[in-house]
């Protein structure tokens, strides 16, 4: 009997955990787990109670279940929203890394160079299409702008030339998730942190699409 038991505990924690296992999401397989265990040590219980022994003894493995229910289920909740609240905030803090690059290289690195060199010039002065090809010529290539570290960038850039007067930088984070997710980014991915840096005569403006 004791066996019979024992190999039945088995089944019911680890067949449910199996039959509703995600590979994305852990949780549904151990509440499946849970609810399996659950069930044995209440046919346990009923098993206990229905036999012939003392009433004490049946008193306190019904306490002993009914607490060990409890916990159990109350530690599985609140890890469970431990863990997607670390989920969250790490996907946070990847938007704000990724949205800080963007806006480091794009403007900083490459914007604004291009803004002063612009506003340097004596004389009759080159439009900002012109001084932006000069200056980043070795890095464009079909209109997209080449990283030097290609291994490690996780971001597309694409560079757009309005009649030599304005300058645009659309920059795609392939990794970092946009506010909407059904958001089209300019290279086809869909819901992914996109910003848009222009170059004017006027000075450089910097806005995230999504």
């Amino acid at each position: 009997m004791k066996a019979a038991w024992f190999i039945a505990g088995c089944i019911a924690v680890v067949l449910p955990f199996y039959l509703f296992q995600d590979p994305f999401d852990l949780w549904p397989s151990v509440y499946a787990a849970s609810y399996g265990g659950s069930a044995y040590l209440l046919a346990f219980l009923y098993y206990v109670v229905t036999t012939k022994v003392k009433t004490r003894l049946k008193i306190i493995t019904g306490a002993l279940i009914v607490v060990f229910i409890a916990t159990n289920f109350l530690f599985i909740s609140t890890q469970e929203n431990m863990s997607r609240y670390q989920r969250s905030l790490l996907t946070k803090i990847r938007v704000a890394i990724g949205e800080g690059i963007l806006l480091s290289e794009d403007v900083t690195e490459r914007a604004l160079p291009v803004y002063g060199a612009y506003k340097d010039q004596k004389g009759k002065k080159k439009g900002v299409g012109t001084v932006f090809r000069e200056l980043h010529k070795d890095k464009i290539h079909d209109d997209i702008f080449v990283s030097t570290s290609t291994e490690y960038d996780a971001s597309k850039r694409y560079v757009h030339f309005y009649s030599d007067t304005a300058v645009t930088l659309i920059s795609v984070d392939t990794v970092a998730r946009g506010t909407n997710g059904a958001f089209v980014n300019v290279n086809g991915s869909t819901g992914k942190l996109q910003s848009t840096t222009t170059i004017t005569a006027r000075g450089v403006t910097y806005e995230r699409n999504n």
